[in-house]
């Protein structure tokens, strides 16, 4: 009988309130970094702006707050885990959800197909596409119809048609029907590097894994916006590695992720109502894993690298960031009883606090900036120059923050096993976008989420293609 989704946690029982001596250390040292950075930021502000108003302590506490955990997270990515070697070749069903993939689909099953060192199955489930999305894949691999659907005689690679229900539900018709104990998701758009499959299914050796994340990275960034996003998504992975490293990841990246298929059973497959099937699978994971007093170990495998293909017009990105932070708010919401619930460990007493926080930083962000602006607008010249270097103090130590994680995360990325240096930008081209991502990409990102919260409310459905013309 398959098992509901867990969604809200029952009373905790003594024998699962101990908390974790690592939850604690985590806990003391953020606390501990958030109010050394907020005192120093108000002595730096009571020096600078001998005035100080009430709403430029809310900027510095935001300030202080942002400053100690991306302090913490970036020097718990700097740890690296050794290579875990794999008892047996793993055996693994990679799960392909394709809604009108007709251009890149041919490209990204064969590069799966070509992975080495496990043993696979490909199911693409084919979303209700209304392109050559199947007629391609048939005709680029010779394939069968058998059961209602298209397959090759060894079955390694099988098509699903599927009425167009959405991604979640895709992939849970394909996990539904796969053979092997570990599943992988990969988007229809994304390649993979040499080897990625093989390095990102190591750690499930170890029993606790129940999930791990693989380093998604853009594709051909030739204009400045995918460029943006290039550097975005390696300074995403270094953090990933980071929260792995502090034991309280909260996603896999849906584009390349590795799941344990008795896990996701357990924990009640894939969510099919979700803006972000990708996110709320890992709650799930959580929450069962909490309800039974137990804890799962989630990596970030850095050197296993797929290729995604960005969204390239503003408009294609403002649907994407939309969709993934209205997915976040929902799921959040739907998840809300772990937070502080002292069985989800580390995640539920550190993590998920963060999280909420994070729900309000966009307009929050916003809001101290205009704050920050107005009133050096509004001041007397002297008082206006003093917040004004209050201001560039807080933008100097941002940028320092940022150039740390670009160094970190390209000198990480450079020597990943598994990339293709020839379907990236050079890392002197990624440097230069570095120094203006800061003062443009960061804002603009704010900015186009915002429409998310209304978003979010309506708890919307839609698999939106977020590449644009």
């Amino acid at each position: 009988m398959k098992r509901r989704p867990v969604r809200s946690l029952s009373r905790p029982s003594p024998l699962t309130t101990r908390v974790s001596a690592r939850t604690l250390r985590v806990g003391a040292r953020l606390a501990v970094a958030t109010l050394a950075a907020l005192g120093v930021l108000e002595l730096l502000a009571a020096w600078l702006t001998p005035h100080v108003e009430l709403g430029l302590h809310a900027a510095l506490a935001l300030a202080a707050w942002e400053l100690a955990v991306q302090g913490l997270v970036t020097h718990a990515a700097t740890r690296r885990r050794r290579d875990e070697v794999p008892a047996a070749r793993a055996s693994v069903s990679v799960l392909v959800a394709a809604w009108n993939e007709e251009r890149d689909i041919v490209a990204t099953v064969r590069s799966i197909l070509a992975q080495e060192g496990v043993t696979l199955e490909v199911l693409v489930a084919d979303d209700g596409s209304t392109d050559r999305t199947r007629e391609a894949l048939r005709d680029a691999f010779a394939l069968e119809a058998r059961d209602e659907a298209l397959v090759t005689p060894s079955e390694r690679l099988r098509v699903l048609t599927l009425p167009h229900r959405g991604k979640g539900a895709a992939l849970e018709a394909a996990r539904r029907v796969a053979r092997h104990p570990i599943l992988v998701t990969v988007d229809a758009d994304t390649t993979l590097g040499p080897g990625a499959i093989e390095r990102l299914t190591r750690p499930f050796v170890d029993p606790q894994v129940e999930a791990a994340a693989g380093s998604v990275v853009v594709r051909d960034a030739r204009d400045v916006l995918s460029r943006f996003q290039h550097l975005e998504y390696l300074k995403t992975t270094l953090l990933r590695h980071g929260w792995s490293e502090l034991g309280m990841l909260e996603q896999v990246p849906g584009a390349f992720a590795a799941l344990r298929a008795s896990a996701v059973e357990h924990a009640g497959g894939f969510p099919t109502d979700s803006l972000t099937e990708d996110y709320e699978v890992m709650f799930r994971l959580y929450a069962r894993a909490a309800e039974e007093g137990r804890s799962i170990r989630v990596p970030t495998i850095v050197d296993a690298c797929a290729y995604t293909e960005p969204p390239r017009t503003l408009a294609g990105l403002a649907r994407q960031r939309t969709r993934w932070f209205a997915g976040f708010l929902v799921t959040l919401g739907r998840f809300r009883a772990l937070t502080l619930d002292v069985r989800a460990d580390a995640f539920g007493l550190v993590r998920l606090p963060i999280k909420w926080i994070d729900a309000i930083v966009p307009p929050w962000s916003l809001i101290s900036l205009v704050i920050v602006l107005a009133l050096a607008a509004s001041a007397p010249s002297g008082a206006s120059l003093e917040v004004s270097a209050l201001g560039l103090v807080l933008i100097a130590l941002r940028l320092a923050m940022d150039a740390l994680q670009t160094h970190l995360a390209i000198g990480a990325h450079r020597g990943a096993a598994s990339r293709l240096p020839e379907r990236e930008p050079s890392h002197a081209s990624t440097w230069l976008v570095a120094l203006g991502e800061s003062w443009s990409y960061a804002w603009l990102r704010q900015l186009l989420v915002l429409r998310a919260y209304p978003f979010a409310v309506r708890k919307a459905r839609a698999w939106e293609t977020s590449r644009g013309a």
